[in-house]
């Protein structure tokens, strides 16, 4: 079910009435402060916290409250929504000591927004049953660019009655929810979308070293490319980035690894042999041996650029590949 949100709707029921949450955010990132922002501006309370005092003085900046910690986040909110790396990251978050499992109100919702495994997100969501609270995942893509005005998909995995009691609050800061099925279904959607998107970027790179190689205008490639069957988000949104010499610091190459682990791992345990990701998850993980967890994430095509002593990019008399 694909829901197109209406920013004039009238809310649906839920705990708080009056369309009025509390909300505890935890994982104030790129993308999390993004999301939080726009929840914030919707006109719902929010309590942020991040491990990264950065990130915490950056919320603060924009009026957001934050809290000390996990428990003072979720202690007395509404809904819980957690925005973080990894499973690890949220195992942390959930069955720590001060822990959501351990600090959350009977009856809260927690929606998490994270990348990660089903496996992972099924144990968690087995312990919130025991706990008494209610988990739906719900991981976003559009990155923080969309993040910040509001523009992102939602996909969504849970029971019917509570997505649509939730949806309100998604509209705070996406323009589309995709309610793909039961729990679980969110966390799968994303995976499958972000397999996409690291074979389309390795084959941007492939197709775009061989243009630069065989002295084809690369600006006019782009255009082109743009109109032709081979168009999507990432040849539009950093195929200019490449041609800048920007390789888009909004996302490391650690976190593109730990994703196509998890995609790998999916392939495994639905029976589908992912031949093409295997390689691409070798490449990626070779690019990030090379440069360094924190290097963004489009490193993969200046490994292919390294490789090869070509640049994408049209050179200057000052750019030269060693």
């Amino acid at each position: 079910m694909t829901i197109f949100l209406d920013q004039g709707a009238v809310p649906s029921q839920s705990n708080a009435g009056a369309g009025h949450l509390r909300v505890g955010y935890i994982g104030l990132g790129q993308m999390g402060h993004g999301m939080a922002a726009n929840i914030l501006r919707a006109g719902h309370s929010i309590f942020g916290y991040d491990v990264d005092p950065k990130a915490m003085s950056t919320f603060r900046s924009i009026g957001g409250v934050t809290v000390g910690s996990v428990r003072e986040a979720v202690g007395s909110v509404d809904v819980v929504i957690t925005s973080l790396p990894g499973p690890q990251h949220l195992e942390q978050v959930a069955l720590s000591e001060d822990g959501l499992l351990n600090s959350a109100q009977v009856g809260t919702i927690w929606i998490d927004c994270s990348t990660v495994d089903v496996s992972t997100g099924i144990r968690l969501r087995d312990a919130c049953t025991q706990a008494g609270i209610e988990m739906v995942d719900a991981p976003v893509t559009g990155g923080a660019e969309r993040a910040s005005s509001g523009d992102l998909t939602v996909l969504v995995g849970g029971d019917d009655d509570i997505v649509t009691r939730l949806n309100f609050l998604f509209r705070g800061f996406a323009k589309r929810v995709h309610h793909l099925g039961p729990f679980g279904a969110g966390y799968a959607a994303k995976l499958c979308q972000l397999h996409l998107n690291y074979l389309v970027a390795t084959g941007v790179g492939e197709a775009f070293l061989m243009a630069a190689r065989f002295t084809v205008d690369v600006k006019e490639l782009y255009l082109a490319l743009q109109k032709s069957c081979a168009q999507s988000y990432v040849l539009d949104h950093h195929v200019p980035q490449l041609l800048a010499g920007d390789y888009d610091e909004s996302f490391n190459l650690g976190l593109a690894v730990k994703d196509l682990g998890l995609i790998c791992d999916l392939g495994e345990s639905t029976g589908v042999e992912l031949s093409l990701g295997r390689l691409v998850y070798n490449r990626y993980k070779e690019a990030r041996d090379k440069y360094g967890d924190t290097a963004p994430h489009l490193s993969i095509i200046r490994l292919l650029e390294d490789s090869h002593h070509q640049l994408i990019r049209p050179m200057s008399n000052m750019e030269v590949v060693e």
